[in-house]
């Protein structure tokens, strides 16, 4: 959807992951789309897959001025947007090098490449496995002796890999069985999560914050269960303490009838349905009023 750099009327920015891009669903059936319909204000929505808040607060920093804009809508999908690369999670994108950014202890962001152009899905890497290859050798040369251990035995024993095979089944059984809205964050995590909130404010110069919450389909059948989330409330307690806007869409997903009707099932995003919900809620804050 096509966006003038300047614009009269007031717009909003909305920032996220997937369920924000509205990965399963054309453009005009968004929630952000339904929004703009029904309120005929501008929705610039810049939600990109598999991001999270500290993402979403380096592609509104680069972005903010190629458009006006008077608030800005932040999606927060827990059940993986607090998950950012660490240091200590090299091992994990030595097949599949990635350009992530993250926290370091200091406060300052460090990425887990030395260059974008590094990264497997880098147009310099697109179909040219041997450069791919560059980047996984020097990765692996900069592991410690106990990791280059790991990722030899990981990476070459059949034993490992039926281990691996029977934990990946149990974690999608205990997936299906979990709520990330009432999960435990290690401290490191809620840190990084909370600077990427303060820094987005600062960003915004004064412009309305709203931090929305979405919720997969395992989310909405635990908590039909249990009526628990810990996590959205430590959640909106933050944005109390920064003066930010909250709304949590998980009660009112919990009390359609058919939950998996707003759901892609072999997916996992929302569908036309769930996109539509999802703006039926959030045009209720007053932010849209």
């Amino acid at each position: 959807m096509e966006h003038t750099a300047t614009s009269i009327v007031p717009r909003m920015i909305w920032l996220g992951d997937s369920f924000t891009e509205g990965a399963m669903v054309n453009v005009n059936d968004r929630a952000s789309s339904w929004i703009q319909k029904w309120t005929k204000i501008p929705q610039i929505n810049m939600g990109i897959r598999s991001s999270s808040t500290l993402n979403h607060y380096l592609i509104y920093r680069k972005l903010k001025s190629n458009y006006t804009h008077d608030a800005i809508v932040l999606g927060v999908l827990p059940a993986n947007d607090l998950e950012d690369y660490q240091p200590e999670k090299k091992i994990n994108i030595l097949e599949y090098p990635i350009y992530r950014p993250y926290w370091d202890e200091s406060g300052q962001i460090k990425y887990s490449l030395n260059r974008v152009d590094q990264a497997f899905g880098s147009l310099t890497r697109y179909n040219r496995p041997d450069l791919v290859y560059q980047t996984r050798d020097s990765l692996y040369r900069s592991l410690s002796l106990p990791e280059k251990l790991q990722v030899e035995i990981t990476s070459n024993s059949y034993v490992w890999a039926l281990i691996k095979g029977l934990a990946l089944q149990n974690a999608r059984h205990t997936y299906e069985e979990t709520n990330s809205f009432d999960q435990e964050i290690n401290p490191k995590a809620w840190q990084d999560f909370e600077r990427s909130l303060v820094k987005l404010k600062e960003e915004a110069n004064g412009k309305p914050i709203l931090v929305a919450m979405y919720p997969t389909l395992s989310d909405i059948k635990t908590y039909q269960k249990n009526k628990s989330m810990r996590l959205a409330d430590r959640i909106q307690a933050l944005c109390q303490k920064h003066s930010l806007l909250f709304i949590n869409t998980l009660p009112a997903f919990a009390q359609h009838r058919s939950p998996e009707s707003l759901y892609v099932l072999c997916d996992g995003h929302w569908n036309e349905a769930g996109e539509r919900m999802a703006a039926e809620i959030l045009i209720k804050h007053p932010l849209f009023l």
